[in-house]
């Protein structure tokens, strides 16, 4: 365990690991229809725990990262971050004449059913990307390193879909980059889960976009996204816009100069806000 790379392996399969397994075991014993939001709920908790068992029995330190002070502001604030990147970058592209509301669908629970999937994507990404990828990498070869090995392995998750591109990849590297400036921002995990499940929430929920190349929901909004493929993000979503891509590198030169005149940019002197 000494050795970073398989440290760090050990530490994604055991946050990861639960969640194919939970999963697996929720829809062989429940049918699909039943087995919307509990079995997600339940991976949290499971990748939770393989995340402290990971920090407590491997790598034999204090939990600062991911302990419950101050969660419930954090994650708040980084709801409500999320939120905002999101609109934005949609006031980007009208304002550029690339995006325009056409219409809203009535509220009711099917908003909700997308929530646990949301929140084991935030928290379970977060907790290997920013926890465990970030800060074993962080260790051993410093902080600007782990910045980039954890972003560019963000970035690669989210190449496995058809609608993948280079402009995707481009954006899901600046989003990575982000990410990791909210986690140095306050040396804490909760901030980035917040931003990441937010700006699915607010993407999805909200304004009825496809998030990653995936299956399009309905939201509260519909709008229309036109142009060519650099504006519209092609069929990735406005994730690989251009737009996008502005808004996160200035998000994430933000945070990175709040981290730097705390500090926080040296491990050291890092200490949970």
């Amino acid at each position: 365990m000494n050795i970073p790379l398989l440290r760090g392996l050990v530490g994604v399969l055991m946050v990861f690991g639960p969640i194919p397994l939970t999963m697996l075991f929720a829809h062989k014993l429940i049918g699909k229809p039943y087995a919307v939001i509990w079995p997600a709920l339940l991976a949290v908790g499971l990748s939770a725990w393989g995340y402290y068992l990971f920090v407590n029995r491997i790598e034999r330190r204090p939990l600062h990262e991911f302990s419950s002070t101050g969660a419930g502001r954090e994650l708040g604030m980084g709801l409500l971050l999320g939120a905002v990147l999101v609109l934005l970058t949609l006031a980007g592209l009208a304002l550029t004449g690339h995006y325009t509301v056409d219409g809203m669908h009535p509220v009711g629970g099917y908003l909700f059913l997308p929530l646990a999937g949301q929140i084991l994507v935030g928290v379970s990404e977060e907790l290997v990307m920013r926890g465990v990828v970030f800060q074993v990498t962080e260790r051993a070869l410093g902080v600007w390193a782990a910045l980039m090995v954890s972003s560019l392995l963000f970035a690669l998750g989210h190449l496995f879909t058809p609608a993948a591109s280079n402009w995707a990849f481009a954006n899901m590297l600046a989003v990575g980059v982000l990410q990791g400036a909210l986690y140095l921002y306050t040396g804490r995990l909760w901030l980035c889960i917040g931003a990441h499940i937010g700006w699915n929430v607010m993407l999805e929920q909200g304004f009825s976009a496809v998030v990653s190349g995936h299956e399009q929901r309905t939201g509260v909004l519909s709008g229309q996204v036109t142009g060519s493929p650099l504006w519209t993000g092609g069929a990735f979503g406005i994730e690989a816009s251009v737009v996008t891509l502005v808004v996160s590198l200035l998000a994430a030169a933000v945070f990175l100069l709040l981290a730097h005149r705390r500090g926080y940019l040296r491990p050291a002197h890092r200490q949970p806000v």
